[in-house]
């Protein structure tokens, strides 16, 4: 449920068609970062969010040096 500019982990999920683990996996690796926290519950800005989405993201198994 987005409240005002700032989205939901669940929206977040959505608009990037990843998991709502997923999202909360760029909040630890620190590629996405909350603006607010209520409760449990995190909120990110929207444009933010879109930005990120643009950005290109490594998919698959990193690389092994040989």
């Amino acid at each position: 449920m987005a409240i005002g500019n700032y989205l939901t982990t669940e929206d977040v999920a959505k608009q990037l068609d990843v998991t709502p683990g997923r999202v909360r996996q760029f909040v630890v690796d620190g590629r996405l970062i909350p603006d607010k926290k209520i409760g449990q519950v995190l909120f990110f800005d929207a444009e933010k969010v879109a930005e990120f989405a643009e950005k290109p993201r490594n998919v698959g198994r990193p690389k092994t040096e040989k």
